[in-house]
């Protein structure tokens, strides 16, 4: 499936699109980051793998922890998926896909 290129009306359609690919394909989805122009319009999206990146070491190392710490589960997975708001601003269109996962994925079913 080709992505980059791919165009949608609405950022949300974008959202939703991606959310059913990554149910399919096997993996989590986490909204990362977003871009605005001068006039603060957004103009960019990022979504990557919930795996992504690694947790900050200002949190593995805390002394005086109220709860016990959740499980580590980000493995630095680099997948990912952007869109933009296009010249006309009139739709969003993929710019940016990969799609390689380094850890294990679960499709639906499984």
């Amino acid at each position: 499936m080709e992505f980059v290129g791919k165009e949608f009306t609405t950022e949300d359609e974008a959202d939703h699109f991606y959310h059913e690919y990554a149910k399919f394909v096997g993996f989590g989805v986490r909204r990362n980051t977003k871009r605005y122009d001068k006039q603060g319009m957004l103009t960019g999206r990022q979504w990557v793998c919930s795996k992504q990146g690694f947790r900050p070491q200002k949190y593995l190392r805390l002394a005086n922890r109220s709860r016990e710490a959740r499980p580590l589960t980000r493995t630095g997975c680099r997948a990912e998926f952007r869109i933009s708001l296009n010249e006309r601003k009139t739709a969003w269109v993929c710019t940016f896909f990969y799609g390689k996962h380094n850890h294990n994925l679960t499709p639906i079913g499984q």
